[in-house]
C-alpha cells in the first residue's frame, strides 16, 4: 500500500519493519523478496536487514535458503555478526547440515555463544557424538561453556558413552 499510493519514500526502517512482520508470520519467501527489492532500490542494506531474513528462514526451517542469503550477504561485502552466525548455526542444525555447522564454527573467531548454541541444538537433535566433539573442542580452546551446556553434556555423556 505504501508503495502503490506513494505515501512516502521507502527506506531501510520501513523495509526492516516489513521483514520483521514476515519473520513473525513465517513468510520467508516474502522476506527474501523484500531484501532483494531493497538492494535493487539502491538503499544500503545493513547486517541487521540480512539477519532478519536469515532468522526468518531459520524459523521457517529453510536452512539452505538461509545459507544462500548468508553467501549473498558475503558477496555484497556486508559483515556478518554474532547474531548472523547464531541464526545460521541453529538453522543448519535443524536442517541436519552438520558439515555446514562445522564450516561456520571454523570460519569465525572462537565464540562461546556459538558453540553453546551448536551443542544445545545437537543434543536436542540427539546428535550426541557431534555434540561431544564440539564440547571437547570448546574446552580445548579454553572457552567456558555455560551452565546449561555443561548440564546437557553431563546428562547425555553418561547415557551415551560406548
Amino acid at each position: 500500500m505504501i508503495r502503490s499510493e506513494n505515501l512516502c519514500c521507502l527506506n531501510e526502517y520501513l523495509y526492516n519493519t516489513a521483514m520483521v512482520s514476515c519473520q513473525k508470520l513465517g513468510y520467508w519467501e516474502k522476506a527474501v523478496k523484500l531484501l532483494y527489492e531493497m538492494e535493487g532500490s539502491g538503499l544500503t542494506v545493513s547486517t541487521s536487514s540480512y539477519n532478519l531474513v536469515i532468522s526468518t528462514c531459520e524459523k521457517s526451517r529453510k536452512s539452505k535458503v538461509a545459507l544462500l542469503v548468508y553467501q549473498h550477504m558475503a558477496q555484497r561485502d556486508c559483515m556478518p555478526n554474532t547474531f548472523t552466525y547464531l541464526s545460521l548455526v541453529r538453522s543448519c542444525i535443524w536442517g541436519s547440515l552438520w558439515n555446514e555447522v562445522e564450516d561456520i564454527l571454523e570460519k569465525v573467531e572462537p565464540d562461546v555463544s556459538l558453540y553453546n548454541a551448536a551443542i544445545h541444538g545437537m543434543c536436542l537433535r540427539r546428535e550426541f557424538k557431534f555434540a561431544k566433539e564440539l564440547y571437547v573442542k570448546l574446552r580445548e580452546m579454553g572457552l567456558e561453556p555455560d551452565g546449561k551446556t555443561r548440564a546437557m553434556m553431563l546428562q547425555n555423556l553418561k547415557k551415551h558413552q560406548k
